[in-house]
């Protein structure tokens, strides 16, 4: 029972976001027909009918899903009501508690707002736009997860471009996820004034903001700080938009930083809706006050001329071992323990003497070095008296001598 419910409550959702995608695609084509400047060819206008056949198929097919889901739960109500008759207050509860549950879930739906960002094209819905990239055909529903998941679950807390904050890194349309793929969708001048355009499906009041923050490194996303540093201004100055009544697209203007330059900024959109009751802080409460629904979108834009490349990748930070010195950590040398100025005067002294021997030596081979080898000539020149014999000494003979005892 409990699983065909939920099979139920997918097949309603897929069937209404395939409705959303056929409202959204007529709509397209009926503007262009009305814009007299636009050129519409035959075979753009086929593909277009065909593009709106084939999904009005899918439509049909997921409508026939959900009916058969019906005819399920409903031949295993009867089934439960006549086996186990014992039991059928019990279960008649269960199954209006689930029914009253889930058909809250579709109302949820029915009610929450919608929109997306179309100019800049946002990483969800640039597909829409002529870029290859993947599609996300819920590109009109990035509110942080839902109401209750962002409010009681992340307190407050989303992901930069519309995720839950909860979702796992990469999420999905933030820088590495499935849809941050990096591509530029605009290139604009620094400081100049650029439209910006959004798309309300639901539309219920509250505001809009956007943002920028340039990308330090490619492939490294940027975080919320940053992009409140250059919180935008309109052309009158103000920063928040205030969207007026229908479900249509919105048109600002707002004027880009003078002092930024970035080969791949991030520009935000941040939607808060203005349809929930609560606490205004002053003791009463209202429409439009306390904790909202939000949206937020992401587009990757080009701010500058002639602007040099992101780096490829952030430079890894080396981990310290314990023990192991850094090659940039500079050595501390040990001072020495003592009196250490009698090394030093004895270290000069043999230096001053040094220097003195060496001026010495070259005084003395350029002013008397004629005298030297004069010296020395004359020594060599001088006769030296020829050697004496030594005196001789007479031999006596003794062999024949008597021998006197």
């Amino acid at each position: 029972m409990e699983s065909a419910i939920v099979h139920l409550e997918q097949s309603v959702q897929k069937a209404d976001g395939k409705l959303d995608m056929i409202a959204w695609q007529i709509d397209a084509f009926e503007k262009e027909f009305e814009d007299p400047g636009s050129e519409i060819s035959v075979l753009r206008l086929l593909r277009s009918v065909h593009q709106v056949t084939k999904d009005y198929q899918n439509l049909r097919q997921e409508i026939l899903e959900v009916q058969q889901l019906q005819k399920q739960l409903s031949d295993s109500l009867k089934a439960q009501l006549s086996q186990r008759p014992n039991f059928i207050i019990a279960n008649m509860r269960l199954q209006i508690l689930s029914l009253i549950f889930f058909a809250s879930v579709i109302l949820v739906r029915q009610i929450s707002a919608h929109g997306r960002l179309i100019e800049p094209p946002s990483r969800a819905s640039m597909w829409r736009y002529g870029f290859d990239t993947p599609h996300d055909y819920n590109d009109h529903e990035c509110y942080c997860g839902g109401f209750t998941r962002q409010w009681q679950r992340n307190k407050g807390k989303c992901g930069i471009c519309g995720d839950a904050w909860d979702a796992p890194t990469p999420r999905l349309h933030e820088t590495g996820g499935k849809y941050g793929n990096g591509v530029i969708v605009r290139k604009y001048r620094t400081g100049s004034v650029i439209p910006v355009r959004v798309e309300l499906t639901a539309n219920h009041h509250g505001y809009f903001e956007f943002r920028t923050c340039a990308m330090t490194y490619k492939d490294k996303e940027v975080d919320q700080d940053c992009l409140d540093q250059h919180l935008l201004r309109s052309k009158n100055g103000s920063i928040r938009y205030y969207p007026g009544p229908g479900n249509k697209i919105f048109e600002a203007f707002y004027k880009l930083p003078d002092d930024l330059t970035c080969a791949q900024c991030v520009f935000q959109w941040r939607y808060v809706a203005g349809n929930n009751w609560g606490d205004c802080g002053n003791g009463t409460g209202a429409v439009g006050c306390g904790p909202q629904e939000e949206f937020r979108a992401c587009a990757d834009i080009t701010i500058g001329d002639d602007v040099e490349p992101l780096p490829p990748a952030e430079p890894p930070i080396p981990k310290s071992v314990p023990g192991e010195k850094s090659p940039t950590e500079p050595t501390l040398v040990p001072e020495p323990s003592g009196s250490y100025w009698l090394f030093s005067v004895i270290i000069a002294g043999t230096c001053l003497l040094v220097v003195l021997a060496a001026m010495a030596l070259l005084y003395a081979y350029y002013y008397h070095s004629g005298r030297a080898k004069k010296w020395l000539m004359a020594r060599r020149l001088t006769p030296e008296s020829p050697p004496v014999a030594p005196p001789r000494h007479k031999k006596h003979n003794t062999s024949n001598a008597p021998l006197q005892l």
